[in-house]
């Protein structure tokens, strides 16, 4: 700094002096620069201009410049619920350890590892496991796992599980175990278990157990127990089961028992076409190969405990010594029967 000729009858009384300005300016500069630093750590700012000895003052401010660097801001919960909704505004909220972007209207979670309760959970993407998510649970894609999602649940996906989804579930795909959600159900692909699924109900393949799946019922293949399927009931199949299968029932094969098939019923299709039991405790297999009676076996079934046997063997000799007994078979005139000491034979005679 030059001197000036101030007046100062002495050299001692401007040393003075001048010393007294220079901390005055130095006060004067941390002041304005405290104004103009923004509240973010590693920010450096310059400030340029002309200095007025005599007014203690900086005048003519010719440039203001500097880089600002560092984190974006951290908050509280109540200190971001209490910003204004400006469009692009993104902070760290340390009480949910997540960081959000505000999209004008309201705050969108944006990442996170924890959320606001749950212990050693996981949320990834706007809005998932946004509130109340549960203890070691998992929420990944754009809402999973949004409201109340239960301990030790995962959802993974866009709307995955997003509400009320129960403890031990499995939630994966486009809004698979959307609403409502059982404890320890499964649902896998697009839709599947999208709304109710029951308790311990397993639903695969896109729109399986879509909507209403009951407790421990199962579901595989796009479409299959798609709406209402019974507790218990089995369906396997594109199709199989789609709509009202009752309970504990058994429908396996492209659009087996599709429409209100009967509690407690079975079906076995492979027929390409729909089919469906007509009253409950039923079994139906279709198609059936026709073929000659020699050399093949009637099928029964034993009443009280449902074993399916080969009863009767069809002998293609009935002079043969090897059949089993029990075995049939006939001919024009006789009907031979293979008994414990050998072939017995009826005659046949017309229907009057």
């Amino acid at each position: 700094m030059s001197r000036q000729n101030v007046g100062f009858n002495d050299t001692s009384s401007f040393l003075i002096a001048q010393n007294a300005l220079l901390r005055t300016t130095l006060t004067t500069v941390e002041s304005v620069t405290r104004i103009m630093t923004p509240s973010l750590d590693g920010t450096t700012v310059t400030v340029s201009g002309t200095m007025d000895m005599s007014g203690n003052s900086i005048i003519n401010a010719g440039s203001i410049a500097g880089t600002v660097s560092g984190t974006v801001a951290t908050v509280t919960a109540a200190e971001r619920a209490a910003l204004p909704s400006t469009e692009g505004t993104t902070v760290y909220d340390s009480t949910v350890d997540a960081l959000y972007t505000n999209d004008g209207a309201a705050w969108q979670r944006y990442w996170g590892t924890t959320s606001a309760t749950g212990v050693d959970s996981i949320a990834m993407g706007a809005g998932a496991g946004l509130t109340s998510q549960g203890d070691y649970s998992v929420a990944i894609g754009n809402s999973a796992g949004q409201t109340s999602q239960e301990d030790y649940s995962i959802a993974i996906g866009n709307s995955a599980g997003q509400t009320s989804q129960s403890g031990f579930s499995v939630a994966i795909g486009l809004s698979a175990g959307n609403t409502g959600q059982g404890a320890s159900a499964v649902a896998v692909g697009q839709v599947a278990g999208q709304s109710s699924q029951g308790v311990a109900g397993v639903a695969v393949g896109p729109g399986a157990g879509y909507t209403g799946q009951g407790a421990f019922a199962v579901a595989v293949g796009p479409g299959a127990g798609n709406t209402g399927q019974g507790a218990s009931g089995v369906a396997v199949g594109t199709g199989a089961g789609n709509t009202g299968q009752g309970e504990s029932a058994v429908a396996i094969g492209n659009s087996a028992g599709q429409t209100s098939q009967p509690a407690n019923s079975i079906v076995l299709n492979a027929t390409g076409v729909a089919l469906t039991p007509g009253q409950v405790n039923s079994t139906y297999i279709s198609p059936i190969r026709d073929a000659p009676a020699a050399g093949h076996g009637i099928i029964l079934q034993h009443k009280s405990t449902g074993e399916v046997v080969k009863g009767i063997q069809v002998a293609s000799d009935p002079g043969a010594t090897d059949g089993e007994i029990g075995s049939i078979t006939w001919s024009d005139t006789f009907l031979y029967i293979r008994t414990t000491t050998g072939w017995k034979k009826v005659a046949i005679t017309a229907v009057a």
